[in-house]
């Protein structure tokens, strides 16, 4: 063996490991301390999507409503599903939104979920949830240290022969209401933590930011093209008038896959008698 067919056999050993380390490979395996049998609600969230086009992802921090958009996203935006996957496939690339409560947060949080620390993005390298070898190229907000604005990542899909690729573009909350209007999108948007609701208004008093009904033009943005709408939250205001609507008006998956009114399985109220269970969009 000549020392130039060693080293590149060395090099491709180290680029199969690093690809096989990436979360996307090693997370939700059949076996083992990841397997995905310990995580039975993201099991539910990912398959929901299927019948329903909005999904909310409600639990306390650090029980893994973040890893499991992060890796639903990954799969949408590479077009490579694993084997067991039972919840919904696009065909082909797709664009996306993803968004925080500011753009310190949504970098901090989502983009680091997604492709890694922000001094390794910084110099070119990514170890996040999607794999490194599929980023294709990026561009960088201006204003704020590090921030990823857009993504463009590899999808399995080819076209005449050609690849194609899928985008993420990173947004938050306190760029306003306007921000998020415009075109629609091919796969959805991710919302991470409560956007603000258009009836609240700035501490202190005052008019409202601007920052309202975010979900709103959210939903218009994938109304035309059946996309998904995503929100993880923890529910640290409590009862807000936007967490009280979503419940009102969806279902909640139970344990034993029963579908029940958000508000009963959450509080354990029951609808007014005469009110319609909502069903088949919301979950």
């Amino acid at each position: 063996m000549t020392p130039e067919l060693r080293d590149t056999i060395l090099r491709l050993s180290e680029e199969l490991a690093r690809r096989r380390a990436c979360p996307f490979r090693a997370y939700f395996p059949d076996e083992g301390p990841l397997r995905r049998a310990l995580y039975p609600r993201s099991l539910i969230f990912w398959k929901a999507g299927i019948n329903n086009r909005e999904r909310l992802f409600l639990a306390a921090n650090r029980t893994g409503k973040t890893v499991s958009a992060a890796y639903e996203l990954t799969a949408h935006v590479t077009g490579d599903y694993p084997a067991w996957w039972e919840g919904r496939r696009f065909p082909h690339a797709t664009g996306w939104w993803v968004a925080g409560d500011t753009r310190e947060t949504t970098r901090d949080i989502l983009q680091w979920e997604l492709f890694g620390a922000r001094e390794a993005i910084r110099h070119g390298t990514y170890s996040g949830m999607i794999p490194a070898h599929l980023i294709v190229d990026r561009t960088m907000k201006n204003g704020v240290a590090d921030c990823l604005d857009t993504v463009w990542v590899r999808h399995v899909e080819r076209q005449h022969g050609a690849p194609t690729t899928s985008t993420i573009q990173f947004k938050s909350y306190d760029q306003g209401r306007e921000s998020f209007q415009g075109t629609s999108l091919t796969g959805g948007v991710w919302l991470d933590e409560e956007p603000p609701d258009a009836s609240e208004q700035p501490t202190g008093g005052g008019t409202p930011s601007g920052a309202g009904d975010i979900y709103t033009e959210c939903l218009l943005r994938t109304a035309t093209t059946n996309g998904l709408l995503m929100t993880t939250l923890t529910p640290l205001r409590g009862l807000t008038p936007f967490i009280d609507h979503y419940l009102e008006t969806s279902l909640m998956c139970m344990a034993d896959g029963t579908l029940i009114n958000g508000k009963e399985g959450m509080f354990g109220v029951t609808p007014e008698e005469g009110d319609d269970i909502p069903h088949g969009d919301r979950l």
